[in-house]
């Protein structure tokens, strides 16, 4: 996976489109076209309800079997055409993507 991510649109317009409401009321992360591990994002989840909402998350990956969130920054660029065959990786396919900053 490539460690950057862009978050272009704001929270009202990304509610509307998923149909979320907002978890954390008033929030509004700044714009980011080359947004890095460790920062905060907007991701849709479902709730304990099963009902759709905005939650602010860090973007990088956190295996499970880690134990401190320094292991998931060093595993940032794992590649998803050999994801599947690492020991850090148990269990995991195809990563679907359509693009990443910094690419090209």
């Amino acid at each position: 996976m490539c460690g950057r991510f862009t978050q272009v649109v704001k929270t009202g317009e990304l509610a509307a489109m998923y149909g979320a409401a907002v978890a954390v009321p008033d929030i509004e992360l700044p714009v980011r076209w080359n947004g890095a591990p460790t920062q905060a994002f907007l991701i849709c989840r479902l709730d304990a309800a099963g009902r759709r909402v905005l939650s602010p998350l860090r973007w990088g990956l956190m295996p499970s079997w880690a134990r401190d969130r320094v292991i998931g920054n060093r595993l940032v660029n794992a590649r998803s055409e050999t994801v599947g065959g690492k020991h850090a990786f148990p269990g995991s396919g195809p990563i679907p993507g359509s693009g990443s900053a910094g690419s090209g």
